[in-house]
């Protein structure tokens, strides 16, 4: 009866908490979005300043951008907190659905293909500017609240083997009380849990370790008998270089344990800010490389860039170039110059 009476004041707090994060979040993406496209205008205004073409600053809205973004992150599933802070490929996505409205009418309305560059770099910028403002926003919050106040309280089950303790802030969890099941006798176990939810207003349990069926199920009705979230260890946890992953399989989610790697969704989230990223500090650094060519070139005769044939991932073969920091024949002279060389 006492924790069917709780479980109501803890269906508050888990509401306050979660609308509190997703008002905080959306106005810092709001915020973020608004800086890039003032950058974007900036930019544009600079480049045409620059080939002589001066152009009136246009483009979509600040107004109608932010809510444009801000309904497509949340479309995309930015919002909830399984969700992670910053995971870039959703910040990507919604950015690029963000951007693509804005502009639709110029697409389509007036057949203005030019505006696809535009909504690209929308995008990218967009992107950068979202991830960025959420590390901001997760510094700040740490700064600023105590763990007490950001971090979920919770009961921490130990069960077997299981050494579990303090949680990582990351975790979005903080360890309240601690239960060891194998010093209490199983009997008391379920009252034991119930008490420390009580008394600490805990607003979840996590399992560590593993249970019998019928403790399992015991465990499992009082937590949601009191409005707490359940969560449990899922098996190899705690092995170095292991990696489990939930995979929804009707009319089961069964838990995936694997090694560590770069799904599809990752890569390809990686790949883009890889390309994008070294092609804007192409044109950002171009000027320094035309300095850079002109030193090598009166410095000693021969090319500016130096190419050799290097071994990458996986064992593929690539050609590297870079600028050349060595007499042109350098390279050729390795063999006669390995006996000066100091460890061997």
């Amino acid at each position: 009866m006492v924790l069917h009476q709780t479980r109501e004041l803890t269906a508050r707090r888990h509401y306050f908490r979660g609308v509190l994060r997703i008002v905080a979040t959306a106005v810092g993406d709001a915020a973020a979005a608004a800086l890039a496209i003032l950058v974007l205008r900036e930019g544009a205004y600079r480049i045409s300043s620059w080939i002589n073409r001066p152009q009136t600053p246009g483009g979509p809205g600040i107004g109608e951008f932010c809510v444009a973004v801000t309904v497509a992150l949340a479309l995309t599933g930015n919002y909830r907190r399984s969700a992670g802070a910053q995971a870039t490929l959703r910040l990507l996505i919604g950015s690029a659905i963000g951007a693509f409205v804005v502009y639709w009418s110029t697409l389509w309305r007036l057949r203005a293909l030019s505006a696809l560059p535009l909504a690209a770099a929308l995008t990218g910028v967009t992107c950068a500017s979202l991830f960025v403002g959420r590390g901001m926003l997760t510094w700040l919050t740490e700064a600023l609240l105590p763990e007490h106040r950001r971090l979920i309280p919770s009961i921490v089950v130990r069960a077997g083997a299981s050494d579990m303790g303090e949680l990582p802030p990351s975790t979005g969890y903080r360890a309240s009380a601690i239960v060891d099941f194998n010093t209490i006798p199983f009997d008391s176990q379920v009252q034991e849990v119930a008490r420390w939810i009580r008394r600490n207003r805990a607003e979840a349990v996590i399992l560590a370790g593993t249970l019998a069926p019928t403790e399992f199920e015991s465990l499992l009705r009082v937590a949601l008998r009191a409005g707490c979230e359940f969560l449990c260890t899922p098996p190899g946890f705690g092995l170095a270089g292991v990696r489990h992953t939930t995979e929804p399989r009707s009319p089961h989610g069964l838990v995936q344990v694997g090694s560590p790697h770069l799904q599809t969704p990752q890569f390809v989230a990686k790949r883009f800010v890889d390309i994008v990223g070294a092609l804007l500090m192409l044109i950002v650094t171009a000027p320094l490389w035309v300095l850079i060519a002109v030193a090598i070139r009166l410095e000693s005769a021969g090319p500016v860039f130096f190419s050799q044939e290097r071994v990458g991932l996986g064992g593929r073969r690539f050609h590297m170039r870079k600028f050349r920091s060595m007499r042109q024949t350098a390279d050729a002279e390795q063999s006669s110059l390995t006996h000066l060389n100091v460890s061997g």
